[in-house]
């Protein structure tokens, strides 16, 4: 979970997703709102299983200049602070999470059975039906 200004949806969004993962990495940038307080009280009252990370390097938005002029290697780069984000999970299995979405708990509880049942999804994409 990358995280820039997300306070008003990030503690429903935790809180409707924690009971589904074995961990929640959340990572926030840039944040001028509660964004860093929310995460602070939930880390405290989740444990282990909601690690936070501030990540300093200011991270130039999809569609700015900024971003197109930086290279994937950069500290700046959105490629970076995903592969930042990434590289703190502990489980081989993973999911993107937005600050914004709100868990619908039978199917998100369905899809990680199937998940944990066929041990991991390797390469599979695996999306909610439509």
């Amino acid at each position: 979970m990358r995280i820039r200004n997300g306070a008003d949806f990030l503690e429903p969004t935790i809180r409707s997703h924690i009971d589904h993962f074995d961990e929640i990495i959340a990572v926030y940038n840039q944040c001028t709102d509660e964004t860093p307080d929310i995460l602070g009280r939930l880390a405290q009252e989740y444990g282990k299983r909601l690690r936070v990370f501030h990540y300093i390097d200011r991270v130039f938005p999809p569609g700015s200049d900024g971003h197109a002029k930086t290279p994937p290697d950069s500290p700046n780069s959105l490629v970076n602070y995903y592969n930042f984000a990434l590289s703190k999970t502990s489980y081989r299995t993973v999911t993107k999470l937005d600050d914004d979405h709100i868990a619908l708990d039978q199917p998100l509880k369905q899809l990680t059975r199937r998940i944990r049942n066929e041990g991991g999804a390797g390469s599979k994409i695996l999306a909610f039906p439509a």
